[in-house]
């Protein structure tokens, strides 16, 4: 489990792996430590798979899964905010596409879950050192992401540099968030912004 937070400005990681079947209860634990009640939980897939997961292994071992104040997936924002320019909404595609970063010796997900099952069952801890790695890379990736937004997309003024077609993606994003005036801002500026071009060419 890979879990990262801003302090002031420092952004903060703690992984944590599960090293026998036998320590879940102590890992869910600790899990619950590291998560504080007021805060957001963010993931990239987690609402649909990472977090219903957990929350049945907390069931599981007799523990109440941590209160949050809300969780916010970013796969659904990528989606509607990206997909006009992306092949697809996958995090590593999301990282060479908008981020820039482009990992080396990355384990494919595929393969993560055969490695940490050779680990339990007595096989060596080497093979884990690349699945720690891609995990840490998962949870900055997504700090990367929340800044992208928060940087380029999260007023008025740092809109007017952003593509039409993600102030169009942005707008079906606040519509569905029950926010049509912010909807109907980030559409006015990208019609403007494709009259403008129409113009000049």
């Amino acid at each position: 489990i890979g879990l990262g937070w801003w302090e002031c400005q420092s952004f903060r990681q703690v992984q944590l792996l599960l090293p026998d079947h036998g320590e879940e209860a102590a890992l869910l634990d600790e899990l619950t430590r590291h998560v504080p009640v007021d805060g957001w939980l963010v993931t990239y897939n987690g609402r649909g798979f990472d977090w219903p997961l957990l929350a049945t292994r907390y069931r599981m071992t007799r523990r109440a899964a941590p209160v949050v104040e809300g969780h916010l997936d970013l796969l659904p924002v990528v989606r509607r905010v990206f997909r006009h320019r992306m092949a697809d909404a996958r995090l590593r595609t999301v990282e060479l596409e908008l981020l820039d970063v482009e990992r080396h010796d990355d384990v494919d997900g595929w393969q993560i879950p055969a490695r940490y099952l050779g680990f339990l069952r007595g096989g060596p801890a080497h093979p884990l050192a690349a699945v720690i790695r891609h995990n840490d890379e998962d949870v900055r990736s997504m700090a990367r992401l929340i800044a992208l937004l928060e940087r380029s997309y999260a007023t008025v003024d740092a809109r007017r540099s952003a593509p039409a077609g993600d102030l169009a993606g942005l707008a079906r994003a606040y519509q569905r968030a029950g926010r049509p005036d912010d909807a109907l801002a980030c559409l006015d500026e990208a019609v403007g912004r494709e009259e403008d071009a129409i113009i000049k060419s």
